[in-house]
């Protein structure tokens, strides 16, 4: 009996350290002071998740916490997590929650009777920050503050929920509207947003951050065809670019629907002129390289044999050649 009264007891004690807020330090000092056995092995650990779940900690924190103690497995908890509209949890934090919870599960017998009493609620001002996040109308951040027993949002709290609601959303989005430009993975997205102090992306944006950069990707290869056909490459050539590039290479439908203009394109007489661009580009060769323009014999004689090369890429109406050919000469005259 005098045993089961003292578990009771320490357990008395364990329960009111935590509601007071005492570091585990502090609750140990107090379990020695009353010749009590102090927290060992798993139960530190039940009693430090209970303490860190209301003090200095976010909401997704607090989330992944209470999963803890109502002993959800890793799936049930990235659910809980998502169904909150936040991300789940990565592969480093899904391996550290797993092993937090078998020493829970294992070492936590005792301790687990407080941590049924303890419930998690989020601050008044974590609901109003939250909703900022989640952009939901005022009318809806009422309704949570009172489902969660508080007031709602005086005329005041309302004008300043709106202002920093506004300047909130204006900046993220300018955030993500320059890494889809810039092509930024979704960690490099969320190390910015992190050093912006913005909420590291939901899954639901991450999401659409997907689509977006994959909308962005689609029309730069379908430009990057484009040019490929004015320059009348053949569908091995642009195979090649699109492979240079980091695209797919063409699929079987784009394949034959291509082909089936190439050809028409051959047949057709204004398919044969030259394109502007390359044009442009014979002109500037001709400038640079037509023997007329060099005195010296040998120079002359060089510039002959070059115009042959670039003549000749000139009856293919082959751009790139074009442009290898007069990157080489460039190179040639370097070193001279």
């Amino acid at each position: 009996m005098e045993t089961v009264d003292l578990q009771e007891k320490r357990l008395r004690i364990i329960e009111d350290c935590l509601a007071a807020r005492k570091p585990r330090i502090e609750a140990n000092k107090i379990l020695k002071q009353n010749n009590l056995k102090e927290l060992e092995g798993g139960e530190k650990d039940c009693y430090d998740v209970v303490f860190n779940c209301n003090i200095g900690k976010s909401i997704r924190d607090k989330i992944i916490a209470g999963c803890l103690l109502q002993g959800m497995t890793r799936t049930d908890a990235n659910l809980e997590i998502i169904n909150n509209n936040f991300r789940k949890m990565d592969e480093k934090e899904g391996e550290n929650y797993d092993d937090y919870l078998s020493r829970l599960r294992y070492f936590g017998t005792g301790i687990f009777k407080i941590i049924k009493k303890e419930k998690i609620l989020p601050t008044r001002n974590e609901i109003i920050k939250n909703a900022i996040r989640n952009s939901l109308p005022t009318d809806s951040v009422n309704k949570k503050l009172v489902q969660n027993n508080f007031d709602p949002l005086s005329d005041t709290e309302d004008e300043k929920y709106r202002k920093e609601y506004n300047e909130y959303h204006h900046k993220r989005q300018t955030i993500l509207r320059q890494a889809y430009e810039e092509e930024k993975t979704i960690p490099e997205v969320n190390k910015i947003l992190f050093a912006n102090k913005q909420e590291k992306l939901s899954f639901v944006e991450e999401m659409d951050f997907q689509k977006e950069r994959g909308k962005i990707q689609s029309k730069r290869r379908d430009n990057l065809i484009k040019e490929c056909l004015e320059e009348r490459m053949s569908l091995h050539q642009i195979n090649v670019i699109l492979n240079n590039n980091s695209f797919d290479r063409l699929s079987e439908q784009e394949y034959d629907k291509l082909k089936i203009y190439i050809t028409k394109g051959s047949n057709n007489k204004k398919s044969t002129e030259l394109s502007d661009q390359f044009r442009t580009l014979y002109r500037s060769a001709i400038k640079k390289y037509h023997p007329d323009h060099f005195s010296d014999k040998e120079k002359k004689e060089l510039a002959t044999l070059r115009m042959q090369e670039i003549n000749e890429a000139k009856e293919k109406s082959d751009y790139f050649l074009l442009k290898e050919l007069i990157l080489k000469f460039d190179e040639q005259d370097k070193d001279q």
